[in-house]
């Protein structure tokens, strides 16, 4: 889009163009990016300007609907190619900070939206499943009463906690940069974390939508039964939304490269990990620093190789350091409830994702306790 300034009003801006993605078109204002005439190439010369849908006067502003887009999911939120023609919209901040902005406020605040929004469909399809499982029976036997079916619920709300844990702690950190007048783009820690959460999360809740949709059964794949069905085709709208994957690894290879911003989540990392004191947790804790430590080695190894091998590798290490990182707030949270209620789940919840998800070369078969810590799980 283009955007040429209205002279006799400083500050709003005349835009024409094409947009090929609007999510939430119905709203009532929209976030529009475009280059000022004259504004040079590149990011510096994108400008971000808010149009309302109609004028003051009650007029159309000059957005034209072409056409809804059929999406696979998230169909209550309809998103259309527009057509700007003279659309009147209103300078957000300095034109040359136009792109800073839009990555800073609402793609990264979007990316955080869609890791909570992943975890909300985690917990859905966790709450169908476990209460489907309590009463359908098969062969004489509730189904929740088989290992194998007891043992995926305990994977769906474990990751789901682990998601939510991930998400919230980056909300939080939002929330005290905002306030204390820090750009949130500008925290290395936030910048790389809201990558690898929505990463994630949105990679789990496709796993735990399908074990909820197995554990249903046939039911599970009928679209008037249950929502596992709607669910599952949510889960990648979430993953494309706001970069797919391939997107959020460049950008993180990107910065650990220039800024070393990945030293920011291994040091909270490692301080989460040092404020975990109680004695039921020293063992899972020195495993999560074991794993931290190793994880460190390996980024160190990834980044010192050529930019295609590192390329080529970054997706499998983002994937283990963010598994170390919600392992590192699983264990900081059961040790923050065992101080208040010794009877939490919470430290069964963390050594079960440390062990399945952290420790390298575990196999449950092995672990003669491993029937009772999916027990815990679900108590």
């Amino acid at each position: 889009c283009v955007a040429r300034p209205i002279r006799e009003t400083p500050g709003a801006w005349r835009i024409s163009g094409e947009k090929w993605f609007c999510s939430n078109v119905h709203a009532d204002l929209y976030a529009v990016s475009a280059r000022p005439e004259g504004a040079p190439e590149g990011t510096k010369g994108i400008g971000l300007f808010v149009v309302p849908r109609r004028r003051a006067d009650g007029r159309p502003n000059g957005v034209f609907i072409r056409r809804l887009k059929q999406k696979l999911g998230t169909r209550t939120l309809p998103t259309a190619e527009v057509d700007l023609q003279d659309a009147v919209g209103y300078q957000l901040g300095a034109l040359e900070e136009g792109f800073r902005v839009m990555l800073g406020v609402i793609i990264n605040t979007s990316r955080l939206g869609v890791a909570l929004g992943s975890c909300g469909i985690m917990r859905r399809a966790f709450v169908e499943a476990l209460h489907y499982a309590r009463v359908r029976e098969a062969f004489g036997r509730r189904l929740i009463e088989f290992p194998a079916v007891r043992e995926q619920l305990a994977e769906m709300r474990v990751l789901g906690v682990a998601g939510l844990s991930f998400t919230l702690f980056l909300a939080a950190l939002e929330d005290r940069l905002t306030l204390a007048g820090a750009h949130p783009e500008d925290d290395p820690l936030f910048r790389i974390g809201v990558n690898m959460g929505k990463y994630v999360c949105s990679v789990d809740a496709g796993l735990v939508v399908h074990h909820g949709i197995e554990i249903l059964g046939g039911n599970g794949t009928i679209e008037d039964f249950s929502p596992l069905p709607r669910l599952y085709r949510e889960v990648p709208v979430q993953e494309s939304w706001e970069g797919p994957h391939n997107t959020m690894m460049a950008q993180i290879l990107r910065d650990a490269l220039r800024s070393k911003m990945h030293d920011a989540l291994l040091g909270q990392a490692e301080d989460l990990l040092l404020g975990v004191k109680h004695p039921a947790l020293a063992t899972p804790r020195e495993a999560a620093a074991a794993a931290l430590q190793e994880g460190r080695e390996r980024f160190q190894r990834l980044l010192r190789r050529d930019p295609e091998a590192a390329a080529l590798g970054i997706r499998r290490l983002v994937h283990r350091m963010a598994r170390i990182f919600q392992a590192s707030l699983l264990l900081e949270e059961a040790d923050h409830d065992l101080a208040a209620n010794p009877s939490t789940r919470l430290p069964a919840i963390a050594q079960f994702f440390l062990s399945r998800y952290v420790v390298a070369g575990y196999d449950p078969a092995e672990d003669s306790g491993y029937g009772n810590l999916v027990s815990q799980v679900l108590e």
